[in-house]
């Protein structure tokens, strides 16, 4: 028995810490070449099949492993469907996973006879299965890994743990995984953070077409989606969708000169803890994610659901309190206004020294940010950038600002001025701009995406020439809008059956194992390194932070970061020392510790989207964040 190809089928809503161990399992086999893990569309409690697609990538790290559509959401039938598809002449052996210690054992067992029955009198369509393909029995025995409560980890338990909004429990169901991707994961699935915002960064690009590329008929044009804005989605330039070349030049010309709030004031993107509050029913009510937007939790809910867990208890506690008292004083009338009866939530941070991330703020505030409006099953209808704003007027014109453990503030706004060596810093920046743009001679007005897909084309289009394959437009985007956009509506079982070169078929697959992630993070590393620098300067430029001593506090950022990377080196992780080393490398690029300023970066409007400016907080937060819990 080699070169098996292990046939994983479920319905993976969402995909646990169990599938994968089990997947892995398979994996780590000799003989095993490959395990495709095929889920189906059937949505689950409001998890869908693209969210699972989202945890595989997170969480997936091994190149045999990966995962395919099916249109079939029975496992079985899954299955057997992947082996009816297979071209008449394939050949291979194929088995069912399952662990001898699971109840799908059985499905393994019956897996080879059934095999070979399809493969000699069919189905009752009169299907057949090839006759090369060849059924295999491969169990591995392995022990169901549990959850915190000693149950077997199964999505079921990971639903409930949404619904109840029990994160502890959640993060139980990915074992070995490192915390700042069950928080991805959690947001993903949830929609809100458990942790700020800035613990992780979110996988770019993730939904960039619609409907774009079905696996039924391939659509040669797709329409794009506009996120940000009145979608609520805060992006850095370089994520957008819809910025040229030209707006991109703009945006560094208005930074650089100190007039980032033509549109509207320019305010500090903050290092707190995420909470959303509204009016509902006569009552106020709190959210952390999409089941508490449409089932707002009372504030003796938000506090028990952080009891036992010292400052952070305090900070939602002693905040729910806080909110409510200051609710309290404003008329039911007025709050009915902004908050729309529950559909409309105030995005605000908790800050609490005692609970500080990366940066000291020495105060005890709850900073309002903007204003969301939901539909009726927690999707983001429209968001309100100045709503932040709106409603602390509102709080302070009812004398209920200052509570009794925080004062009640708005966004705070930054002043920005026209930094030193305008011109020179302006020439640099907008040339590698130009440089990027005249690569594939596109113009000012082209999409930056224009670039993508050239980048992207070129790279696929060179290949498909080295093999003497003739590739037609149709595999090219798919392939295109695949790896540079993320988009897999087109599973590999079709690209299989469209493209005729073997070779070219070969390298496909073994770029789409992993590889072109790493292009990816080559494709895009011009466009966040520019905008990566750009906010250095602008942030080394502006005044007014939140934290009330600067220097002092920048000082204490620098040091704590001196002594956790001194202690860092000595471990014999390697793992730890690459993610350092990788880090580092990005603070160096940027600056050096110079470039390190007391806030995570700057939030400001263009065209009517929002955007953010951060500069070394990024790498410095994955240092101090992530790595510092992970020893």
């Amino acid at each position: 028995m080699n070169n098996i190809t292990v046939l994983f089928p479920g319905g993976f809503k969402p995909l646990t810490g169990a599938h994968m161990a089990l997947a892995q399992r398979y994996a780590e086999l000799p003989e095993v070449e490959r395990v495709i893990l095929l889920i189906g569309e059937k949505e689950r409690d409001g998890i869908t099949r693209n969210n699972s697609m989202q945890i595989f990538d997170i969480i997936n790290n091994d190149p045999k492993i990966e995962m395919q559509l099916t249109a079939f959401n029975s496992p079985i039938m899954a299955a057997y469907e992947y082996l009816f598809a297979l071209s008449e002449d394939s050949i291979g052996s194929f088995a069912m996973a399952a662990s001898t210690k699971g109840d799908d054992y059985v499905r393994s067992k019956d897996f080879i006879p059934n095999v070979e029955k399809y493969k000699l009198v069919g189905d009752k369509k009169g299907r057949k299965i090839p006759a090369g393909v060849n059924g295999e029995e491969l169990s591995v025995n392995i022990d169901p890994l549990v959850s915190s409560t000693g149950e077997p980890i199964s999505a079921t338990t990971l639903r409930n743990a949404i619904a109840t909004q029990d994160y502890e429990l959640f993060a139980t169901g990915y074992p070995n995984t490192e915390s700042d991707k069950i928080n991805q994961i959690w947001t993903i699935l949830t929609g809100l953070t458990e942790l700020a915002e800035s613990v992780f960064t979110t996988n770019w690009w993730k939904q960039v077409f619609e409907g774009a590329l079905m696996t039924s008929g391939v659509k040669k044009k797709a329409k794009l989606l506009t996120e940000g804005g009145a979608a609520g989605h805060m992006q850095h330039p370089w994520d957008s969708h819809d910025l040229t070349f030209g707006d991109m030049k703009t945006i560094v010309n208005r930074a650089l000169d100190g007039r980032l709030d033509i549109e509207e004031a320019v305010t500090e993107k903050t290092d707190g803890q995420n909470i959303q509050v509204t009016w509902k029913n006569g009552q106020i009510g709190f959210a952390r994610n999409k089941g508490t937007v449409v089932n707002p939790m009372t504030t003796a809910e938000l506090q028990a659901k952080f009891d036992n867990r010292g400052p952070i208890s305090e900070a939602f506690g002693e905040a729910g309190n806080d909110l409510q008292q200051a609710f309290s004083k404003i008329s039911q009338d007025q709050l009915n206004d902004v908050f729309k009866n529950g559909r409309v939530f105030a995005n605000m941070e908790i800050i609490y020294p005692a609970t500080r991330n990366v940066i000291a703020y020495e105060v005890a505030v709850l900073q309002f940010h903007n204003l969301v409006e939901y539909d009726e099953v927690g999707n983001i209808v429209e968001t309100n950038a100045a709503g932040g704003a709106l409603i602390q007027r509102i709080v302070a014109d009812a004398n209920a600002d200052m509570q009794n453990t925080f004062q009640i503030i708005p966004p705070q706004q930054i002043k920005l001025g026209r930094v030193d060596n305008f011109e020179d810093q302006e020439s640099a920046l907008i040339n590698e701009i130009d440089q990027l743009r005249n690569t594939y001679n596109l113009q000012d007005n082209n999409l930056v995406t224009d670039y993508h897909k050239a980048w992207w084309s070129n790279i696929i289009r060179t290949k498909s020439q080295e093999f003497g394959y003739e590739l037609s437009e149709q595999i090219l985007n798919v392939l295109v809008y695949r790896w540079a956009f993320f988009n897999k509506e087109t599973s590999l079982t079709v690209l299989k059956k469209m493209i005729t070169s073997p070779e070219f078929l070969a390298w496909v697959l073994e770029m789409d194992k992993g590889e072109f992630k790493r292009l990816f993070k080559e494709n895009m590393e011009p466009f966040e390194s520019i905008f990566l620098r750009l906010g250095v300067i602008v942030l080394q430029n502006a005044q007014n932070y939140l934290a009330l001593n600067p220097d002092k506090s920048a000082q204490q950022i620098k040091t704590e970061l001196a002594e956790l990377i001194r202690e860092l080196q000595q471990s014999n992780d390697v793992k730890t020392l690459d993610k350092l080393k990788l880090e580092l490398q990005r603070i160096q690029k940027l600056g050096g510790f110079d470039a390190i300023v007391p806030s995570e970066g700057i939030v400001f409007v263009y065209k009517g989207q929002t955007f953010k400016l951060t500069g070394a907080f990024a790498p410095v937060n994955q240092i101090l964040g992530v790595l510092k819990y992970s020893r």
